[in-house]
């Protein structure tokens, strides 16, 4: 597809590493946001300052979409080599000095040639997904299946987005088990977002079935601004819209 990019922001890598905070985003199930939130809150994060570097974690061949492929990443490096993070993994390569500045943020993503060779990690390539970046915050976007989650219980933050419609909710009733237990386990603030308020959202019904107190409520996005920033090959958090709608909330998870 013939889109127009223009780059905007810093494209450098300033990293000052101080210590690191682990943030782990999961979807409640699949479509819900996850990606918008997870690259969103990186952004938050190093516009406070931070090193930060995010991090793809699923299976190639299930993606619905590529990050790579919404941002124009092959665009964004012309000149530059991005490096593939998953092809470098599965031919037993390390990724601790690994980096895909952009934007003041290191992307390390499926691409496009991942999904065309099928890549499928094992778990200890996976666990050098995991435990190889090294930045101030490392924002993980987490798929929830394929034994991805069993990594979560080492992150220092969660946040579980939730699509609030109950058949999606009653549909992940597996996941939301395993998210609960990370929950109740106290070793890792925890947040459920609630992804998509609108009003025929019942917030008594919401809060009945996650059980928790640990919950943040968010507007929906307008589906046009998500299709207009893909057509400008701009991240999410380009869009004042999408700024508006999560800089409060992730103020409250950074604390």
């Amino acid at each position: 597809m013939d889109r127009i990019f223009f780059r905007t922001g810093n494209t450098g890598d300033n990293r000052e590493n101080k210590g690191q905070r682990n943030v782990a985003v999961v979807g409640l199930g699949h479509g819900v946001g996850t990606t918008v939130v997870a690259s969103s809150l990186a952004f938050y994060f190093a516009e406070k300052g931070n090193s930060v570097t995010f991090v793809q974690c699923g299976r190639p061949e299930s993606c619905n979409g590529l990050l790579y492929d919404a941002v124009a990443m092959d665009r964004r490096f012309s000149g530059r080599v991005f490096e593939d993070t998953y092809g470098i993994l599965a031919c037993g390569g390390g990724i601790r000095r690994l980096r895909n500045p952009e934007a003041g943020i290191s992307w390390l993503l499926i691409t496009p040639e991942d999904v065309e060779k099928g890549i499928v990690l094992d778990a200890e390539q996976r666990a050098g997904l995991v435990y190889g970046p090294r930045d101030d915050v490392c924002v993980f976007d987490m798929d929830g299946e394929d034994g991805w989650l069993s990594f979560a219980a080492d992150m220092d933050d969660i946040v579980a987005v939730v699509d609030p419609l109950p058949s999606r909710m009653a549909a992940a009733a597996e996941r939301f088990r395993e998210l609960r237990s990370l929950e109740n386990s106290g070793t890792i603030r925890f947040h459920w977002l609630v992804n998509g308020m609108n009003s025929g959202v019942s917030r008594r019904q919401v809060r009945g079935y996650l059980k928790s107190s640990n919950l943040l409520w968010i507007d929906r996005v307008p589906a046009e601004v998500i299709y207009s920033n893909e057509f400008r090959c701009r991240f999410h958090w380009e869009s004042e819209v999408i700024r508006g709608i999560f800089d409060d909330t992730f103020t409250k998870v950074s604390q």
